[in-house]
């Protein structure tokens, strides 16, 4: 299953090469049907939490508000929280706040290594909302039903490397823009406004 659907899927799987090292009595099928299991989140209630938990590819859900200090690196600048490895930070319906988070590449949240998802949260207080740093081609980076507001930029990119950016039902108040080093970036019902004093959606 991919970093951005925890519903349960059905896999089917020929093993003829497992049935060949099998006794010969007996009926066997040759399709082997499993279920993967559901991601079941990680709720976290403090800053430290959510950093490790985001950082290490959990599903991780805010119990509360958080605002936090953006003091981790997102190669570019300062972040508040690093989304990588496939992570899913649900905020819940909370909001996501960064503290020091204000010079020019600074950012609340750093999506970045081999991608995750960010969805159901507000993001503010950050001078970028969601930078995105993804490794390589292939990654995929999800943004679902997300506020950011109170922020300059909203999603950005400079260096896409060839990764997909996923945004839908989302409100996105401020300057949003990206590579062309993204091999595709699609925004599927959402809403674009001004935030501290731009109101852009860009491709570069």
């Amino acid at each position: 299953a991919d970093a951005g659907n925890d519903e349960l899927q059905s896999v089917e799987l020929s093993f003829d090469a497992i049935l060949e090292n099998l006794p010969a009595a007996g009926n066997y099928k040759d399709t082997l049907t499993f279920t993967a299991k559901e991601r079941v989140p990680v709720v976290v209630s403090t800053h430290s939490d959510l950093i490790l938990a985001a950082s290490n590819g959990e599903y991780v859900a805010l119990s509360d508000d958080l605002t936090g200090p953006a003091d981790l690196s997102s190669s570019y600048g300062k972040t508040a929280v690093v989304v990588k490895n496939g992570a899913i930070l649900d905020g819940n319906g909370h909001t996501l706040a960064a503290v020091d988070s204000v010079g020019t590449w600074d950012c609340v949240v750093n999506v970045g290594g081999t991608g995750g998802t960010v969805k159901n949260i507000k993001i503010t207080d950050g001078f970028r909302g969601i930078f995105l740093t993804p490794d390589s081609g292939g990654v995929e980076i999800i943004v679902e039903d997300v506020v950011l507001d109170g922020v300059t930029y909203t999603i950005h990119t400079d260096n896409g490397n060839g990764a997909t950016l996923t945004v839908k039902d989302s409100t996105l108040k401020g300057w949003t823009s990206y590579a062309s080093t993204l091999s595709s970036a699609s925004f599927t019902k959402c809403n674009f406004g001004e935030g501290n004093g731009y109101a852009f959606c860009r491709p570069y």
